[in-house]
């Protein structure tokens, strides 16, 4: 089976990784195609997974941009005398996606022509009209994986010509994987599809509960083992209140350190930003590490932090949809969330963590989590059991999958 990758993640999205992993131990063949992809030097050491990288399209792609844009012309001009500065935005973004879809296609027909695919799997809306093609092309399903929430009121340009893009395909595709059932309500009043045909899966890591303690980041920091660590893995953005943690962080205890475990495409100047406020209470650790080591290096710290700027549901929904949480969790993590109800709900249940309002408070929730932290690492591990372990998830997907063919 093929999975189709534009523009998204692969190395920081922990269920695309389990689920070809999971689908290649159930027996078959993954041929994994991006393009524009995070990949971080992923690589699986296995012959029944294919990593094939598209490089993205520029001077070459431009015939199928170009005639993209005109066939929108064409059709807005027939309604509209004068489209409205917003709009024409939209629909050039819309256009330019087509575009580079098209050439990210054409290519992969080529690289999959001759091969029986039992069906592909579009990531994201653009990943998913490829995947619409090439199944087309093959005479078999698709199916559409939405990872982020695209809405009918987001009003930033680059996400609403991903909403448009959605709606336009997701009828053509056959199933839709997504995390939960408010996603799964709103993709189906918005994107027209039947209730039967969207299907949940959380993003979650996978393997048995990492138990052990390790020292990672005390011995690639020197850091004395009196420290603890208050950990906060992923992308270093504005989305995630990155520079107001480290801020917060300076008024911390002086056994108390912030560490930040970057990775992905980081915005140069935001990172910048962060980094002024390093310290000896705020360290940054020199780099990502390979994915299947990641568990080792979360189990060095005490804390981990999973905040989200409030942008919209795609961040207040994000209780089924963070790989970070499911990953501190994973480890023995007690976890500091927002008082968001999608998130903070499973934490409170659990007693695994605590929930704040803003940076602010996350000292106080720290001294909260150490008073009585044996405690809540035992129930960190029993909410990865129950609610983020793939494959206790995956395994009913899979069966709709294979009950195509």
């Amino acid at each position: 089976m093929g999975i189709v990758i534009y523009g998204y993640g692969l190395a920081n999205s922990p269920s695309l990784i389990n689920a070809a992993v999971y689908m290649a131990n159930a027996g078959l063949a993954v041929d994994i195609f991006t393009c524009g992809t995070f990949l971080d030097g992923i690589s699986f050491d296995r012959g029944d997974i294919r990593l094939v990288d598209i490089p993205k399209p520029r001077a070459e792609a431009q015939q199928y941009i170009q005639k993209a844009w005109r066939c929108v012309c064409k059709v807005v001009r027939r309604g509209f005398d004068r489209l409205r500065s917003r709009d024409e935005l939209i629909e050039r973004e819309v256009a330019a996606l087509t575009g580079s879809a098209a050439f990210f296609a054409s290519i992969l027909r080529g690289k999959t022509r001759g091969i029986a695919y039992k069906y592909f799997i579009g990531v994201e809306p653009v990943g998913m009209m490829v995947a619409c093609d090439l199944a087309d092309k093959h005479g078999i399903a698709s199916i559409y994986y939405n990872m982020e929430l695209h809405l009918d009121t987001d009003r930033d340009v680059g996400p609403a010509a991903l909403k448009i893009i959605e709606r336009q395909h997701n009828r053509r595709t056959l199933l839709t994987i997504t995390q939960d059932e408010v996603r799964k309500h709103l993709l189906i009043e918005q994107n027209g599809l039947a209730g039967d045909s969207v299907l949940l899966l959380p993003v979650c890591a996978d393997g048995e509960p990492f138990r052990i303690r390790t020292a990672v980041l005390q011995e690639t920091l020197g850091l004395s083992p009196e420290k603890k660590i208050v950990l906060y893995a992923g992308f270093i953005a504005d989305w995630a209140m990155c520079e107001e943690l480290a801020i917060a962080a300076q008024s911390w205890p002086a056994d108390w350190v912030l560490v930040f475990h970057g990775h992905g495409y980081h915005d140069a100047a935001y990172l910048r930003k962060v980094r002024k406020h390093a310290s000896e209470k705020v360290r940054f650790s020199p780099g990502p590490v390979p994915y299947e080591q990641l568990s080792e290096l979360l189990a060095s710290a005490d804390v981990g932090v999973a905040l989200y700027r409030d942008l919209g549901e795609n961040f207040t929904l994000i209780g089924s949809a963070s790989g970070k949480l499911a990953h501190y969790l994973r480890s023995g993590l007690p976890v500091i969330v927002n008082r968001y109800p999608s998130i903070s709900s499973v934490v409170d249940r659990y007693g695994c963590g605590c929930a704040v309002e803003n940076p602010s408070q996350v000292g106080g929730a720290v001294r909260r989590i150490l008073s009585n932290h044996e405690q809540m690492r035992a129930a960190a591990f029993r909410c990865y059991e129950d609610n983020y372990m793939f494959s206790k998830h995956f395994g009913a997907v899979f069966e709709k999958l294979e009950g195509l063919c």
